[in-house]
Parts: structure tokens; sequence; C-alpha cells
């Protein structure tokens, strides 16, 4: 029987076919904007936007998720 996990591989599970570009970006609440990086380790981002772009596509696809509530 193999092991779910093993040291030192990777396994590669594709989620969507022709994927030609991927970037995600992280909202940071207390600056007010998104950044590429996240190096807070006290708090969470409160946003988190996903953009994906499919080679059979004539533009990306943009989501934006919640990972908070936001005051208004």
């Amino acid at each position: 029987m193999t092991p779910l996990f093993q040291m030192n591989t990777k396994t590669w599970v594709r989620l969507i076919d022709n994927v030609g570009h991927f970037a995600n970006s992280l909202f940071r609440f207390a600056l007010k904007y998104m950044v590429q990086r996240w190096t807070d380790t006290v708090t969470l981002p409160r946003l988190v936007k996903v953009v994906i772009g499919r080679t059979d596509a004539t533009a990306p696809k943009e989501i934006t998720v919640p990972l908070a509530r936001m005051p208004l």
C-alpha cells in the first residue's frame, strides 16, 4: 500500500484544462490595496483575487473571494 503523504514528492492534480495564465493577489486592509505576497504572520488577508486565463478563451476570468467581513 502506498502512503498518502511521502517526503520529498509532489503530486499534481489538474483542476482546469488549457490554463495559460494564473495570478492571485491579496487585499491588505491596513494599506487599502492588493499585494502579490502576504508577509503578515499575525493577520489574514480580507480578500483574495484569482485571475485565470485559458488558452481557449478570449478574456481571463476573475473572481474576488472575501475571507472576512469588511466594514462599510
